[in-house]
């Protein structure tokens, strides 16, 4: 019982902490594939935007014709959406 208090109060910790680290970020765009992915990344970069990349699990390569399905979920801070935008 106190096994299971301890992995509940762990989980619940870490999704504190991590809704309180991402409170100033939000979703910019969701792209598949690394061609898109770049073409995303480099108008914020010459922006002068700073972003952060997440890939949910399952991202998919297809191997037998070298396709990339690979989904890049593309944040950005908040005070960085109406630059983002233009």
């Amino acid at each position: 019982m106190t096994i299971i208090f301890i992995v509940a109060a762990i989980v619940g910790l870490f999704f504190l902490t991590s809704s309180y680290l991402n409170r100033n970020w939000v979703l910019y765009t969701t792209t598949f594939g690394y061609q898109n992915y770049f073409q995303v990344i480099n108008r914020l970069q010459s922006a002068g935007i700073i972003y952060k990349t997440k890939t949910p699990l399952g991202a998919y390569r297809n191997r037998d014709t070298f396709e990339d399905y690979t989904q890049y979920d593309i944040y950005i801070k908040k005070e960085d959406q109406g630059r983002a935008l233009q």
